[in-house]
């Protein structure tokens, strides 16, 4: 008898536990359920604060059905991961339901606090953001969390009566069909959500590709070469959607009568900023002392068809696919044809080389003609041809833009014997050498420098003797010896000598000297049209950067990419990611011991460059 009533009571024990379980899951699909419409209700703030959300009917369906979607989706992976599995740890009625309320008030208050992150930076909360917010003044920055008094208290309020009609719904033996009906709506949501931004990913829409990074935690699918493959695509009307998106300039331009000018801009791929000496440089060395020549210059990417379209369009690279979706010319073309210029465009390579100014993969189309060479050598010696061409001519002025290659891409001639360590490298260009190669690498590099640097000097002799011509060089981006044969993060990649570069301004009402001031790319445009063709607009009406021949009182610069935004100072190179990451990428003053922690100044920076970032957007 003793043994019959100690397994009945294992067995009443045993089917006790499994009783409140199943009760506890109940609950729990019901709480978790409930929560959808409070974090949904959070989660419309995203769609308020970002810009970019939407500009058609389909546009506003996507929002509405990710929004559902995503939020959806995040609470059942609340009860997957939390609530279910911890109501077979925690098998008292209250004791499980007070750790369910305490955690989806967290989770949910978090979520409050990551909308105001949001709202200041275009960024969602991270640890790393956190921790570099968390020590700054922030009256001094207009960063206000005080909302937190009383919402903090609401999501409180409003889980304690998610709690109590979980529980009441339990009680019932039939679950509604309308709340069969808006689970079902909740999974279509989801599942919809990710199948249109593979299909807007396949057809380059991006009013809804840009809203991919609106929610926290948010990875949207894409399949561009399934359906490529298949033949299930075909473009949308994305570059009228784009249009809208971009408002770009914000008003007419204006200009008043200046004189005409030519104008030569030469970029050298992989030129770093130290390279500017008498001994690297000395043809680009002589001419920059008669110019000026800005020694805190910076690329805004790492990325060529980035840091080519900073100089050109006068904006940072975070508009770049923006504007070449939209095809919108940069305001620096549209008033160079307005000025009757000849546009030209001299590019070392082949067309479809991953090109960056043709019709099909960027907006540029105002220039006259663009022609391919297939080394740097040919390069300028077309450019010099059409020079000699236009000799005499009196009716028009030109705009040359020379992409070379520079001593990244550049092969040495076999007769060509450098000054730097003669035969470390015959028939290889400095980008393909591979290993631990430290004083070759470096000697060959110098080597190429000097090369381009000789093969460019006719070139500047003839700008020199041009009237009313204005020369500039510059670099679309610098080279890190350290990082060659390393496989680094993309973020890691925007180190000091990857993005200091040289920039050299000289020809006719060009003042000389040494400018110390920080600049960057975005500045180029910005400078060619209000210093020397006449447009009186203010710089900010049609770009992100600044007059050069102004007075330079920036601490920082600022750069990156679609994903990443970049804030160099004079201590260190800072790169935050669009899902809140953030990683100081290179310590320019190897003294530096803030740790990761932003100062006030460069707190503002980062604000500052967010509202930069959608100040050409339409609303």
């Amino acid at each position: 008898m003793g043994r019959r009533s100690s397994v009945r009571t294992e067995t009443n024990s045993s089917a006790g536990y499994f009783d409140k379980v199943s009760s506890s899951v109940e609950w729990a699909q019901w709480f978790a359920f409930l929560n959808i419409a409070l974090s949904g209700a959070i989660g419309i703030r995203y769609l308020i604060e970002y810009p970019r959300t939407a500009v058609s009917t389909l546009d506003h369906f996507y929002a509405i059905v990710s929004l559902i979607g995503h939020f959806g989706f995040l609470c059942f992976m609340f009860f997957l991961l939390f609530l279910f599995p911890f109501s077979f740890i925690i098998t008292g009625k209250k004791a499980y339901r007070t750790t369910a309320f305490v955690t989806a008030s967290i989770l949910n208050i978090a979520l409050l606090v990551d909308t105001q992150i949001f709202h200041y930076f275009h960024f969602h909360m991270s640890w790393q953001i956190l921790r570099v917010i968390s020590d700054f003044d922030r009256s001094s920055l207009g960063l206000n969390f005080y909302y937190l008094i009383y919402s903090v208290p609401a999501v409180i309020a409003i889980e304690s009566v998610l709690i109590r009609y979980a529980d009441y719904k339990c009680r019932k033996t039939r679950i509604p069909a309308f709340t069969k009906v808006l689970i079902a709506a909740a999974v279509v949501c989801f599942v919809a959500t990710h199948l249109l931004h593979a299909w807007a990913d396949a057809v380059k829409y991006r009013p809804i590709t840009d809203q991919s990074y609106i929610f926290p935690m948010m990875y949207p699918m894409t399949a561009r070469s399934f359906l490529a493959e298949n033949s299930w695509i075909t473009l949308p009307e994305a570059e009228q959607s784009s249009r809208r998106l971009m408002n770009y300039p914000l008003r007419s331009i204006t200009a008043e009568k200046h004189p005409e000018r030519n104008f030569i801009l030469i970029s050298l791929n992989g030129l770093r900023g130290d390279m500017l000496t008498r001994e690297n440089m000395p043809n680009l060395n002589q001419a920059a002392a008669e110019g000026l020549y800005f020694t805190s210059h910076f690329s805004t990417s790492v990325s060529p068809y980035d840091s080519v379209f900073s100089m050109l369009y006068g904006l940072i690279p975070q508009y770049a696919d923006l504007a070449r979706d939209a095809r919108i010319d940069p305001v620096l073309f549209d008033e160079l044809q307005r000025d009757r210029s000849d546009i030209r465009i001299f590019r070392t390579g082949k067309p479809g080389d991953d090109d960056i100014l043709t019709t099909a993969s960027a907006g540029l189309r105002g220039f006259d003609s663009i022609v391919y060479s297939r080394t740097d050598d040919e390069t300028v010696a077309a450019f010099m041809k059409y020079l000699a061409g236009r000799s005499g001519e009196k009716e028009s002025r030109f705009f040359a833009l020379l992409l070379l290659n520079g001593p990244l891409e550049t092969v040495l001639p076999e007769k060509f014997h450098g000054p730097f360590g003669r035969g470390t490298r015959k028939n290889r260009t400095v980008s393909g050498m591979t290993g631990n190669l430290g004083e070759e690498l470096r000697n060959s590099y110098r080597n190429a420098v000097y090369y381009t640097d000789s093969m460019l000097g006719p070139l500047f002799d003839t700008a020199s003797g041009m009237p009313d011509t204005i020369t500039i060089v510059t670099s679309d981006k610098g080279f890190d010896f350290d990082l060659v044969g390393k496989d680094v993060p993309h973020a890691g990649r925007f180190t000091y000598a990857s993005l200091h570069v040289p920039l050299v301004i000289m020809g006719e009402g060009v003042e000389n000297g040494l400018r110390s001031g920080m600049t960057n790319h975005a500045d180029i445009a910005p400078t060619i049209l209000s210093r020397f063709l006449g447009v009186t607009n203010s710089i900010s009406d049609y770009s992100t950067g600044s007059d050069l021949t102004g007075m330079l009182t920036n601490s920082f610069v600022t750069g990156g990419d679609s994903g990443h935004t970049v804030i160099i100072d004079r201590k260190k190179i800072s790169v935050f990611s669009r899902d809140g990451g953030y990683t100081v990428a290179d310590r320019i003053e190897k003294n530096d011991t803030s740790k990761g922690k932003l100062s006030d100044d460069e707190l503002k920076s980062l604000i500052r460059t967010e509202n930069a970032m959608t100040r050409f957007i339409s609303r």
